[in-house]
């Protein structure tokens, strides 16, 4: 969509250089706390070309979160799991529990139904699953079986305009346990002023992201 090219910070392949470099950074911290498996899905605003997002793997892996996440692997191999897999959708074993992570996009306005359905195609496949995660609508939601993530940078111009969903800069956390309940919660990220982020090193600065504030001169100027 054009609005969405047009609000970017950067282009699309030096967005990737500086998600590895913050993504590196995260999860080497909480590596430093807990043993870390990673896991990666592609998402229909990373495909590298075109409007067309498939569940495919020849489509799926035509992204740039698929460049990302073995940047990642390659680079941290040796002290974190990754979880390897399809990158249309996959299910992973949180103790005990057989959890889908997908990107959602197939997942449509009636959430519980197409939530039913993807449990039953899966049973058919004789996989039980326990609970679900998706994203796609960047609007928090978590519910019984399922639980849909909203967005790091929040809404866009589609997810509110288009999609009518109040959207909020967030993240959610889910804890699982052996006899397979969960406890899934919402961190609400809209004020982060009193958080200590990670570094900005000289390899971000290298690709010359737009801050905030000269977004905001463009936009005055422009007007």
């Amino acid at each position: 969509r054009q609005s969405e090219y047009m609000n970017m910070s950067t282009n699309r392949s030096r967005a990737v250089v500086l998600a590895y470099h913050l993504l590196r950074q995260f999860i080497l911290d909480i590596q430093s706390m807990f043993d870390v498996s990673v896991a990666f899905q592609s998402g229909n605003e990373s495909r590298v070309v075109g409007e067309e997002f498939d569940t495919s793997e020849e489509l799926a892996t035509y992204n740039y979160d698929f460049t990302l996440f073995n940047m990642l692997k390659i680079s941290l191999n040796d002290t974190v799991t990754f979880i390897d897999g399809s990158f249309g959708e996959k299910v992973v074993n949180i103790n005990n529990s057989n959890v889908l992570i997908s990107h959602g996009v197939n997942i449509k306005a009636d959430i519980e139904k197409s939530v039913a359905q993807t449990f039953g195609r899966y049973a058919n496949m004789g996989i039980t699953l326990d609970y679900m995660f998706v994203g796609h609508m960047h609007s928090s939601r978590v519910g019984d079986t399922y639980a849909r993530c909203g967005s790091l940078c929040g809404g866009n111009s589609f997810s509110e305009g288009a999609l009518n969903l109040t959207s909020k800069a967030s993240q959610l956390i889910g804890i699982f346990y052996s006899d397979k309940s969960h406890n899934i919660m919402k961190v609400d990220l809209q004020n982060v002023d009193n958080v200590k982020g990670y570094d900005i090193i000289k390899e971000l600065e290298a690709y010359n992201a737009k801050s905030v504030n000269k977004k905001n001169k463009f936009l005055i100027h422009t007007i």
